[in-house]
């Protein structure tokens, strides 16, 4: 774990996604977590840190995420893991089992509302 760099994008194999940043200081991965209508930030653990409960194998490092370990605005990380993950199916050629339509429809529409109301002010 200690090759792993904080704050990056990972291609990982876990048990509800694979794709998720580092959090070094929590020693996890911050995923987009899709739970019946439901899509929300969730911390899985590394594979090697918490056994029986560690979840994630990382596989290798994308990109720097944009957040510089500021995670607080959970909207925006969420958007961010959000088109992530769908641009990786695109490329892949089809979407990822957890995103139905009506989950994917119901992101776009609340995304929307928030780009909206902070593009009033």
């Amino acid at each position: 774990m200690e090759e792993l760099k904080d704050g990056y994008l990972y291609k990982i194999d876990g048990k509800n996604t694979n794709l998720g940043i580092w959090v070094a200081a929590k020693r996890c991965f911050l995923i987009s977590r899709f739970m019946f209508a439901d899509n929300f930030l969730f911390e899985e653990n590394h594979w090697d840190d918490n056994p029986p409960y560690g979840t994630v194998k990382p596989f290798r490092a994308i990109e720097l995420s944009p957040f510089e370990g500021d995670y607080t605005d959970e909207a925006a990380v969420l958007d961010y893991l959000n088109v992530e993950l769908i641009d990786a199916a695109e490329l892949a050629g089809k979407k990822p089992e957890y995103l139905t339509l009506e989950v994917l429809e119901l992101w776009k529409k609340e995304r929307n509302e928030r780009y909206k109301k902070n593009t009033k002010k």
